[in-house]
C-alpha cells in the first residue's frame, strides 16, 4: 500500500458515525456548529447545550453514544455531568488543551480525552477508534 489515505478515503465517510446520537456542550455557539457539522457529515446525530448543567436532563431525554464537552479555560467536568454519564453508559470525550489532561483524568476516571482544537475529521476517526492514515 503506497499512501494510506487512498484505501480510507474509499470508506463511505457518512457511514462512520451512522445510527450514533451524541450529545456535544460547547459554550461558543459557531464552535458547536463547526464540531455539530463535522459529526452529521459523518452520520452522527448531534444535539447541542451550551453548558453542563443541561448534560444530565438531555440524557434522561435521549439515548445518547457519547456526550462530548469542549472545556473552556480552567473548566473541569462537573461531577453531576460526570454521574450522569456514568448512568447512561455513554461515553465522555472531554476537549481540552494537552497540558491539562492528567489533571483532567483524576476528575473523571472514565473520561477519554482530546486536544480542545482538534478537527473535526480528527474527531470523527478519535471516534471511531481508527487513526488516519
Amino acid at each position: 500500500m503506497g499512501r494510506g489515505l487512498d484505501s480510507f478515503d474509499r470508506f463511505d465517510w457518512p457511514s462512520l458515525l451512522a445510527g450514533r446520537d451524541i450529545l456535544l456542550c460547547a459554550a461558543r455557539h459557531a464552535e458547536a456548529l463547526k464540531i455539530a457539522d463535522g459529526l452529521e457529515a459523518a452520520g452522527a446525530r448531534v444535539t447541542i447545550v451550551e453548558d453542563q448543567t443541561m448534560v444530565p436532563d438531555r440524557l434522561a431525554r435521549g439515548r445518547f453514544s457519547s456526550v462530548i464537552v469542549a472545556l473552556d479555560g480552567d473548566a473541569g467536568p462537573s461531577m453531576q455531568l460526570c454521574a450522569a454519564v456514568r448512568g447512561v453508559s455513554a461515553r465522555l470525550v472531554l476537549l481540552a488543551p494537552v497540558g491539562r489532561h492528567a489533571a483532567l483524568r483524576t476528575a473523571c476516571a472514565e473520561v477519554e480525552l482530546a486536544e480542545r482544537t482538534i478537527s473535526e475529521r480528527a474527531l470523527v476517526l478519535f471516534l471511531v477508534g481508527t487513526p488516519d492514515e
